[in-house]
């Protein structure tokens, strides 16, 4: 599940994350975000209550659902009445008492007109019905070793539950867009979307992430829809000249919310990975880009196999893109939804690639639906696993530069809304609803956790891990528990105090950190300071610190912290340069330092890692510095962040035009390269027409060839207009205009 906070607020895209960096206070580290549109409320009056004995209750946990009955297969017709927006459906439901002996059953069933229930026997059965729950009386007492086939006919109503004219309200299951046909430019689809509870909107089940069951769907549509679902199609029959029913089947077995269908006009563009079918299903305008939309899948497929150690365990992989989503993406098992914003033309797509949301979804085919959290409180053990996935991915195909700047962006995103919304534990058993367990916690944070434990304890234990929990808990639900417990079996560690503070506490350290050189050695001090009233009071934080000396040499030290105040001292032979705080930048913290902006000015001069540079980058902002320092970051850095930043830090003039033509030949990030020619915006004389057109005869990205048609516009207006009437033609042209 890829939830629209995620490319909206949370999840900063790496233009956002200059920003943050740039903006930021020079003592944290860890950066806040721009601030946000706030309410003020009306004034409390605040009035002691009249004193009265105090009623003690229980604590409400949302713990997993009680088993009460194993649901083993489902044989679901489904038809559909596009005017009145109701799914007309049939479904017989096999399943057995998960233990106890008992004579009635409740399934979760919203909305529906039930018409009516009997055993496939043909008895029929008497119920009960509040319009949520559904409580059938069986013929008798079954044994947990007995199975009852029960048939339920209903008509489901599921945009009942929709705000009015709001597809967003994103709880109904299955949604019907532009069903009246009344939209030319929009066309007509139904999709679900059961994640968290909701497809028992359109098919009577048992709603819980902790059930699973197989399936076969069949699927009446008109001959012009294609239709997909979970597994395989077995078949696809013309019943009239009109009509047609697909039958698709899921053999293996996965949770009521990751069942889904899709009907709608697509084009499919099939691929092949491993023997497994792969199948792209986009609007057939953006048939030519199937595959460059989805350009990765094989590789990520690959990758994550190998990484996991369990080569994809399912028997298709496609991906489908619809109009009007309530989400980003989500990660029904075999067959992905996506919002229409990742169906771009391959020109978009050089300037926006897609390959954070589609690692994202395909990680979860290994954590979220081969194993899957056993209650929303858990959910970070599928979407915390999916999030980081896109660091692996990044730091796999992109490098380390790129996967720093995916962390600072996930450590953004979640410093962020501890911030302005509060912290709370990751495996959070008293939310108030389970929508809210759809945040920087889940996601972002969990990610971090992750890359912190994989430091901690190394990759080769961390990968190993990874795999022996995947294996033992394979096509079943779990709670964290199993997770710590699936480390500890492969590492032969005691990893309970890591999972309490990280998992089962909330909040994160907060540190002030206290350099003083004293005659022969370096005393630190560090400070916990964070609000023991919304924070674990005291962490215990393994910590290194590098101590760099003039003549390159760098020591680093490792303790750890046990209390809210420890000392240590450190011998050294000559004064230190610099000293970096968390070398390696795995630490969920944020801290305040006493460095000097002599020390930061060393950091950048000397470090070799892009991360610190950028953090001093950052720390500098507003200090005195020569400005050949960030000239010379500008042209040469391996960061285009870092050079964005400095580029920031200076100001044009003519005298420097060389430099900056320097650096837009150097320049290998379409962003960077669009900000530089800008530059020239006002000095058009400083660079060539013969620059521009160069640019504008070979490079692809808009975000490039906008402002370098500005630049030439004021420069030179008619040979601007030829481009202009070139790119005219474009379906981006919006871009450029």
């Amino acid at each position: 599940y890829y939830p629209l906070f995620k490319n909206k607020i949370i999840s900063f895209c790496i233009l956002s994350c200059i920003i943050l960096f740039s903006a930021c206070t020079p003592t944290k580290t860890i950066i806040e975000a721009p601030m946000v549109d706030m309410q003020l409320l009306d004034t409390l009056v605040v009035t002691a209550p009249a004193i009265k004995d105090e009623i003690k209750e229980t604590p409400v946990l949302q713990t997993a659902a009680n088993m009460q009955i194993d649901l083993k297969h489902m044989d679901l017709d489904l038809s559909f009445d596009w005017d009145m927006e109701q799914v007309l459906g049939e479904v017989i439901l096999e399943l057995s008492p998960y233990f106890y002996t008992t004579d009635e059953i409740t399934l979760d069933a919203k909305q529906m007109d039930i018409l009516d229930i009997n055993l496939t026997s043909g008895e029929n059965l008497k119920y009960t019905y509040d319009g949520k729950k559904l409580n059938i009386k069986l013929d008798r007492k079954y044994a947990r070793e007995e199975t009852a086939k029960i048939y339920i006919k209903y008509v489901a109503k599921p945009s009942l539950g929709r705000i009015t004219g709001d597809y967003n309200s994103g709880d109904q299951g299955l949604y019907f867009i532009d069903s009246d046909q009344s939209n030319p430019e929009k066309p007509s689809q139904i999709w679900s979307q059961g994640e968290m509870s909701h497809n028992s909107n359109w098919f009577p089940t048992v709603d819980n992430p902790n059930q699973r069951l197989t399936h076969d769907i069949k699927i009446t549509v008109d001959t012009s829809y294609a239709t997909l679902s979970n597994g395989y199609m077995v078949s696809s029959n013309q019943i009239s000249s009109d009509k047609r029913v697909d039958h698709w089947r899921m053999d293996d077995p996965h949770a009521p919310y990751l069942v889904m269908i899709t009907v709608g006009e697509f084009a499919i563009v099939e691929d092949l990975w491993e023997g497994k079918p792969l199948m792209y299903y986009v609007e057939k305008d953006y048939e030519p880009y199937a595959k460059q939309i989805f350009n990765h899948t094989p590789e990520m497929l690959s990758y994550f196999s190998e990484m996991t150690g369990i080569k994809y365990p399912w028997n298709k992989y496609a991906q489908v893109v619809i109009r009007d989503f309530v989400s980003g993406a989500m990660e029904n098992t075999t067959a992905v939804t996506f919002g229409e914003f990742v169906q771009k033309t391959d020109r978009q797509l050089i300037d926006n690639h897609n390959d954070d949301i589609v690692a994202h979804e395909m990680f979860h085919h290994w954590f979220g639906d081969y194993v899957t959290c056993e209650s929303w409180a858990n959910l970070t053990l599928n979407e915390g696993f999916a999030n980081y996935s896109e660091y692996l991915w990044t730091e796999h195909k992109y490098g380390q530069v790129e996967a720093d700047n995916k962390r600072i962006s996930e450590l953004s995103g979640y410093m962020y809304q501890a911030k302005n919304q509060g912290t709370h534990p990751l495996i959070h058993y008293q939310y108030a609803n389970e929508e809210d367990m759809f945040d920087a916690h889940s996601y972002n944070k969990g990610g971090l956790v992750l890359h912190t434990l994989r430091y901690q304890i190394g990759d080769d234990a961390f990968f190993a891990g990874m795999n022996h929990y995947l294996t033992k808990h394979a096509g079943s639900a779990v709670e964290v528990d199993e997770l710590r417990m699936a480390y500890e079996d492969v590492t032969g560690l005691d990893l309970k105090r890591f999972f309490d503070q990280w998992y089962l506490a909330q909040g994160h350290p907060d540190l002030n950190i206290n350099y003083e050189q004293l005659d022969g050695a370096l005393e630190v001090s560090v400070q916990q300071v964070q609000d023991p009233e919304t924070n674990l009071a005291v962490f215990e934080l393994p910590l290194e610190f590098d101590m760099h000396f003039e003549n390159g040499e760098v020591i680093r030290e490792k303790v750890t912290l046990n209390t809210d105040r420890d000392t240590f001292l450190f011998p050294m032979a000559q004064e230190i340069k610099w000293i970096n705080f968390d070398p390696s930048h795995t630490l969920l913290a944020e801290w305040t330092e006493n460095k000097t902006a002599e020390s930061y000015i060393a950091e950048l001069q000397m470090a070799s890692s892009q991360y610190d540079k950028r953090e001093a980058l950052v720390k500098l902002r507003g200090e005195q510095v020569d400005p050949s320092i960030y000239e010379a970051i500008l042209v040469s850095d391996e960061n285009y962040i870092n050079k964005w930043i400095s580029l920031n830090r200076l100001k044009y003039d003519s005298s420097k035009k060389d430099l900056y033509l320097t650096a837009l030949e150097n320049a290998d990030n379409i962003y960077l390269k669009g900000k530089l020619i800008s530059e020239f915006a006002e000095h058009t004389d400083d660079i060539s027409n013969e620059t521009l057109t160069d640019i504008l005869d070979n490079d692809r990205s808009w975000n490039v060839l906008s402002p370098v048609l500005y630049v030439l516009y004021a420069k030179d207006r008619a040979s601007a207009q030829k481009y202009l009437d070139v790119f005219s033609d474009s379906p981006d042209t919006d871009m450029i205009l």
